[in-house]
């Protein structure tokens, strides 16, 4: 008897985006066309990761200086995807240019994630310490690789 094969799904998932992302870029008007996939994926929570779905808001590329945010870090793709090295770069493109996701978070991602944890309620935070000593921290380090703008934010 044969083994049974992988699924599909995972790979024909990443078929699907390289496909939108191709007519987007032939599209007359590659802007608008960009706009209403990423209105749909944000809408209709149509990003893959693992076995759930999400939007391209909760998502970074790379975690970068901001491991302690809750993002989902969406590459490099999972393995059962079996992307190729185009494929990857071309998914990478689609994540960042057709959906706008951002490639790490910024300092305001941190200080929106510190004024959600502002309105906990005090014995909610004691549960949050950790998570807020780490984004402290990472405010810490991160400080000289911050913009002059997400620098002004923080203060």
């Amino acid at each position: 008897m044969a083994s049974p094969s992988k699924p599909e799904l995972p790979h024909r998932i990443l078929e699907l985006y390289l496909r939108i992302h191709a007519l987007c870029w032939e599209s007359d008007d590659e802007s608008a066309s960009q706009q209403k996939v990423k209105e749909m994926f944000e809408r209709n929570d149509l990003i893959c990761h693992g076995s759930n779905w999400t939007t391209p808001t909760r998502c970074i590329l790379d975690v970068g200086i901001w491991p302690e945010l809750s993002k989902i870090k969406i590459l490099p793709s999972p393995d059962d995807w079996e992307a190729t090295t185009v494929e990857s770069e071309k998914l990478r493109e689609f994540y960042s240019q057709t959906l706008e996701i951002k490639e790490t978070c910024s300092g305001t991602d941190v200080v929106a994630a510190l004024d959600h944890m502002r309105a906990l309620a005090p014995e909610d935070l004691m549960h949050q310490r950790e998570k807020i000593r780490g984004l402290f921290f990472a405010i810490q380090n991160a400080a000289p690789q911050l913009s002059a703008s997400e620098f002004i934010t923080l203060k």
